[in-house]
């Protein structure tokens, strides 16, 4: 491996890292949007993700929380 590749990979498990605390920090009602989020490929960045659940948020504060 070289430095520059040792480093690529060091930012994407960093980022990845990142993702899945974020993740595994949502409540429960967002489990269906965790599962969306994770079938990305490549997987959003935890910016990215923070980003659809405030989407998510929004949608459901305003149209009610259809999933229940």
């Amino acid at each position: 491996m070289t430095c520059s590749t040792d480093i690529a990979t060091y930012n994407k498990v960093r980022s990845e890292n990142k993702l899945f605390q974020f993740l595994n920090a949502l409540d429960q009602k967002y489990d269906s949007l965790k599962r969306e989020i994770l079938r990305w490929d490549p997987l959003l960045s935890a910016e990215a993700a923070y980003a659809a659940v405030r989407k998510e948020t929004a949608h459901q504060s305003i149209f009610g929380n259809i999933q229940q």
